[in-house]
């Protein structure tokens, strides 16, 4: 969820995006394909999420979900700001 305000009950606004998951044998070179402890966690994964009609100049607050078994686990929130 993301919203224009702190409030983490004012989230509003919703965005779906994709994830996709990759190895160190993905990455170009070290220490990036490492995968000793303290170093790359396989698999890595990144997420991807493109927001519309934002606001020039204003602050969104916004939490990340994951989906499980149990319903969706969410992350604590998070700040940016608009360009």
């Amino acid at each position: 969820g993301v919203t224009k305000d702190s409030s983490t009950a004012d989230l509003t606004m919703r965005a779906e995006g994709t994830s996709t998951t990759y190895e160190a044998s993905d990455m170009c070179q070290p220490p990036a394909n490492i995968t000793e402890p303290g170093k790359f966690i396989d698999p890595g994964q990144l997420h991807t999420t493109i927001l519309t009609d934002l606001v020039p100049d204003t602050k969104y607050t916004y939490r990340v979900g994951l989906t499980s078994g149990q319903g969706i686990v969410w992350s604590g929130t998070f700040n940016f700001r608009s360009a």
